[in-house]
């Protein structure tokens, strides 16, 4: 087997393509100045949204992870009951329309909406669930009363659907996550250009 080395002027390019990207890099660090009239206007706006969007976010992870634990029917009753509570949270929390309504700074306006309209997503399918949970969680607990075969079947039939509902909703969450990633990335990006040093919670946010 015979070994290929790159040609020499192959390198050269490689290297001269590389440190092309590297000056270009530090000529925009060099070039990016601090702007304190920015700086202190999007510290404000993180300062306002942070309530808002760390408790939405917390309420929509924990949704996501009692659906993930919603699978089958060993402790089906409590697991629907958690999912429950949890769209509850979510589906009064009003996020979205506290985020749609606060002043943004034009940088993050397009990635701030989709978070808003992400968390809108997810109280909207809280909503819809809901009848189909609050079935199987009243079928669950009367079959647990009578163990007849009638009430069992019919509990069995509606965990079914609140399980497959659920299966749906874990779906429309995932808009969220993309939503809450971009949203970090153009904060942190956004910062960094007008030199301020982003909260931790943003740094942070999953």
């Amino acid at each position: 087997m015979s070994i290929r080395f790159a040609a020499p002027r192959r390198r050269i390019g490689i290297i001269a393509v590389a440190a092309a990207v590297v000056a270009a890099t530090l000529a925009h660090d060099a070039t990016a100045k601090p702007d304190p009239v920015k700086a202190a206007a999007l510290a404000k706006h993180l300062a306002a949204a942070s309530t808002t969007i760390r408790s939405a976010t917390s309420s929509v992870l924990k949704l996501e992870a009692a659906i993930e634990q919603f699978n089958d029917a060993q402790g089906a009753l409590p697991k629907a009951k958690v999912i429950r509570a949890a769209c509850e949270t979510v589906s009064s929390s009003g996020a979205d329309r506290r985020l749609t309504t606060m002043s943004v700074p034009p940088a993050l306006q397009s990635r701030h909406l989709r978070l808003a309209a992400s968390f809108t997503q997810a109280s909207d399918g809280c909503v819809d669930i809901t009848p189909t949970l609050d079935t199987a969680i009243a079928s669950l607990e009367l079959a647990i009363q009578t163990r007849t075969v009638t009430d069992l079947t019919t509990a069995l039939e509606d965990l079914t659907a609140a399980m497959r509902d659920a299966k749906d909703l874990g779906r429309k969450l995932r808009p969220c996550a993309q939503a809450r990633a971009a949203w970090r990335f153009t904060v942190l990006q956004y910062a960094t250009a007008i030199g301020l040093k982003p909260p931790l919670w943003v740094k942070n946010l999953k």
